[in-house]
């Protein structure tokens, strides 16, 4: 029935040799197909993943990984689940794991797991007569100890082939149904236009005790789709602005305030054909008040690839990881990227990873850990998925997180535009002729135009000190701009 794959002779030299913060495995031999779809990092600080394994696709079984924080870690694979493929895990409130999925596109499948991944109990519920099949299927941890679960039931359509919409799960601790919504819904009820809805995470209302479900609508515009605790609808907020955001499947957001939502995922600009990295403020009570690109399409030959495979973590206020693909091209080959930013919705530092090994592994999952760093989990992404997949394992300071402050300087110390140049550990930047009563932003990028900062310049005062010992020696370049213009552009060395 179940099939545990562990290797004792590799975990006590892991153990044994793997006591630093860093450290990097592959989780597959490159003979099967494995898919981690999501993960949870649970309240001993172990992060734990679920996909699914098999010799093709789709002829796979459920797969579970637990890891811990110095890597050791195991994998349970589960015989008897055919097609079963797992897309997400949370910890119920007694330890249990509680994962679920979708069958052969037929059915709900539903796994509890004790701490040794051994299943307590599993159900199967067949989607809607009227359905043709069922995808996605994101979990939530409700306050009373519930799970929800919600994905896209397919039906057939007018004038296209489908319409996707919402289906809705409840569950208690042991897999059994709670209550069950699939909305089939027509002209002229609002929920009709729910149509080619995908849903990428569910939220917890904070401004009453419902649920919000995000995700990506119809024209890929994303929307917030508000349900009260028995699935009735309330609402839809459309997050229109200059910019069309276009989620991927595992874009993320945090809640600012009871009213503020930030949100993480790829920008495609209207009339453009560039795509950018960014964030928006959304409000509940509608809007996007603040939207900001992150990590703009620098100059080639690296730019940002398709937004698919984007991820958030969110360790604290002022660490929060956000994942996307480098490409030489709109066509690949793509490499994992992570940024490091903060709820101002500043750019801290960034990190690229440009080794062979890591060739079309965009990172899928990012799992925060509690000392501020966190664990990349990469999937090969061409059609067979028979590679070797990573996780990652890295500290916050491996993202080069850049300080910055602004000070009063007497004129006479002012020694050049931006002084000392060569610098080993600070650069001081010149911003005394500044246009007053705007508001400016410093980016800094490497050679190649990868960003290594793009921040908000905050305080008073003639001169910008930056902290830039943590960037690898060579030419960068900073660029001080507002909304308008660049003001300040200059190249420096780091020795």
């Amino acid at each position: 029935m179940k099939n545990i794959v562990f290797s004792v002779a590799f975990l006590l030299i892991l153990h044994a040799s793997l006591r630093a913060q860093q450290w990097e495995f592959d989780y597959a031999n490159g003979e099967s197909y494995i898919v981690y779809n999501k993960g949870v990092l649970d309240a001993e600080g172990n992060g734990v993943l679920v996909g699914g394994c098999g010799p093709v696709s789709p002829d796979y079984h459920p797969i579970v990984m637990h890891v811990e924080s110095d890597g050791v870690h195991f994998e349970r694979e589960y015989e008897g689940f055919d097609g079963l493929m797992l897309t997400d895990v949370v910890q119920l409130p007694n330890g249990n794991y509680f994962t679920a999925g979708i069958a052969s596109k037929e059915a709900v499948v539903v796994m509890v797991l004790d701490a040794n991944l051994d299943i307590v109990n599993s159900k199967r519920y067949e989607k809607a007569e009227t359905a043709l099949s069922i995808h996605g299927g994101r979990l939530l941890l409700d306050d009373d100890g519930t799970v929800v679960m919600a994905g896209e039931a397919w039906f057939p359509a007018v004038y296209t082939n489908f319409d996707a919409r919402p289906f809705m799960y409840r569950f208690d601790e042991y897999a059994d149904t709670l209550s069950c919504r699939y909305v089939m819904a027509e002209k002229p009820n609002p929920e009709y236009y729910l149509q080619e809805f995908e849903c990428y995470q569910i939220l917890k209302n904070p401004q009453n005790d419902g649920l919000i479900f995000m995700g990506c609508g119809q024209n890929g515009l994303p929307s917030l789709i508000c349900y009260d605790y028995d699935f009735n609808y309330i609402d839809n907020i459309w997050m229109e602005n200059d910019h069309m955001l276009l989620f991927c499947e595992y874009s993320s957001c945090c809640w600012l305030s009871d009213d503020d939502l930030l949100v993480f995922g790829t920008l495609y600009p209207k009339n453009h054909q560039s795509r950018s990295i960014g964030l928006l403020d959304v409000k509940l009570s509608g809007g996007v008040p603040r939207l900001d690109t992150i990590c703009a399409e620098p100059v080639l030959p690296f730019r940002i690839a398709s937004g698919q495979y984007n991820s958030t973590t969110f360790v604290n206020d002022t660490t929060i990881y956000g994942s996307y693909s480098s490409s030489e091209g709109l066509f690949g080959p793509y490499f994992p990227s992570v940024c490091l930013f903060d709820k101002d919705m500043e750019v801290l530092g960034n990190k690229v990873f440009l080794d062979e090994d890591y060739t079309n592994q965009p990172s899928y999952i990012l799992l925060p850990q509690n000392d501020g760093g966190c664990i990349i989990v990469t999937q090969f992404t061409l059609s067979n998925h028979k590679s070797q997949g990573k996780l990652i394992r890295m500290l916050r300071e491996d993202f080069n997180p850049i300080l910055c402050s602004v000070s009063e300087v007497p004129k006479e110390r002012l020694k050049a535009m931006a002084f000392p140049n060569p610098t080993k550990g600070e650069l001081n930047i010149d911003i005394s002729g500044l246009p007053e009563n705007k508001e400016h932003r410093i980016q800094i990028t490497d050679v190649l135009g990868r960003i290594c900062m793009d921040r908000i310049i905050r305080g008073e005062g003639n001169v910008l000190t930056v902290g830039v010992s943590s960037l690898k020696p060579g030419i960068y370049v900073y660029t001080i701009y507002n909304t308008e213009k660049e003001v300040l552009k200059n190249k420096f060395i780091k020795e």
